[in-house]
Order: C-alpha cells, then structure tokens, then sequence
C-alpha cells in the first residue's frame, strides 16, 4: 500500500500480530426450514465445513445426518458442532432451541472478513461475522486523528502506530505498554541507561504512543508542527 495512506489492518497486525486476537464473541444460527438437507450441501466459517450425508454422522468427520425431520436435522447439526473430535468445537459453542441452532465465537479475533454460510436452500444461517473487533475500531479513530495532508508519507505509519497505542492503552490484552529500555545485557556485558519518564501524559505510556510522538515531531505542515495540526488541535 501507498505510504502516505491510513494503515490497513494487515499491516497493524504485521507489527503486531497480537492486536488480532482481541475483540469480542460474536453470535449466529442455523436454522433447518426444510427437509432433506441433500448429501453434499455445506454450512461453513472460517474454513471449517460441515457437510451433510444422507446417513448417520460420523464422529470427527465434520459431517451430520441430512435426512429425517427439520427438528432430527438441527439436532444432527448441534451433536456435530459440540462433537469434540470435529474442528467445530474449539472455534463455536452451540444450543438448540426448536429448530434453530445457535452459535457464540470462542474465540475473539480479527474474523470480521467471515461470515456463516449454507449452501443448502433448507438451511438458513445467520452472522458470526466476528462480533467487534477492536482493531477494527481503534484503527478507524486512528485514521480520523491523523491528518493526511500533514503527516504525508507518513501517514501509514503513524496511524497503524496510533491504533497500536489505542489498544495497549484500553486493553492489557496486547504487547506495547510498559517503560521505555532502560538497560540491556550481551552475554557477560550489561549497559544500562538514563531514561526519564515520557512526559506526554496521552502518548508516552506506550512503546506505540512514543513511536507515534516520534512520527509527529518530524512532521511539519506550513510551520506548524504534528503536537498541533497533525494531531488534530486546531
């Protein structure tokens, strides 16, 4: 991508593939309206496929029994999901309610590209499309602070940092907070050194923030420096 364009997701989790695991569970279902389900129709997320056969499931072959009533199909469907030897169970958790089966990501990661799909007219399916995501969210504020025709080529890197320091800051659950370097050791030598504490009380908690305030403090736009324009203080 273009350097003087927001980043895109994809390059965020390439500096931080941790800011891909965290989000929030998404919901969806699988409703049987009719029957059969024909051997061979799918319902599928996130390259996991259950395939109807037109005879009893076999355990760990992500397959369930397509024939019978609308309501044996949905249960058929919600034994295969829970089935401990099939790939389902570790991704989704599953109930029956009449004829619906629905579903709750285990999981919360960068799914939002995904969606539950049935390749049978008899089934019905619907979201698991990876609930929020936070990256997704912290990116797009991300892209709103950061003024383009200021930070220019930089731009794509000061928004992937900047949505990078957003969710260190919000959630503990991805690497970057904590202090700057203050010494490091190489086999039988240690050096230490004389960091004073970030000052910016918004930015500089975070590896992120100060890599962000590194960015601004390069940048200038018709005299005036990123600590205004480009952060957004008119």
């Amino acid at each position: 991508m273009s350097l003087d364009t927001p980043a895109t997701a994809l390059v965020v989790l390439a500096l931080n593939p941790t800011a891909g695991t965290v989000g929030f569970p998404s919901s969806g279902s699988i409703t049987v309206s009719g029957t059969p389900v024909l051997a061979g129709e799918t319902v599928s997320y996130l390259g996991l496929t259950l395939t109807a056969v037109a005879a009893a499931r076999t355990p760990g072959s992500n397959d369930f029994n397509g024939t019978g009533t609308t309501a044996a199909i949905a249960a058929d469907i919600l034994a295969a999901i829970l089935d401990p030897l099939n790939a389902w169970a570790t991704t989704v958790t599953a109930t029956l309610s009449g004829l619906t089966v629905s579903m709750t990501t285990i999981a919360v990661g960068y799914n939002t590209a995904s969606a539950l799909v049935s390749s049978s007219a008899n089934m019905t399916t619907f979201g698991l499309t990876g609930g929020e995501v936070l990256l997704d969210s912290m990116l797009a504020t991300a892209v709103r602070m950061v003024n383009v025709d200021c930070f220019g080529e930089k731009t794509c890197d000061a928004t992937a940092y900047l949505a990078l320091h957003f969710m260190s800051t919000v959630t503990l659950g991805i690497a970057g907070g904590g202090s700057p370097l203050t010494s490091r050791r190489i086999g039988e030598i240690a050096e230490s050194f004389a960091i004073a504490t970030p000052t910016d009380p918004s930015y500089g908690s975070t590896q992120w923030g100060r890599m962000y305030l590194m960015i601004c403090e390069s940048v200038f736009c018709n005299g005036t420096t990123g600590a205004s324009l480009c952060l957004g203080i008119a």
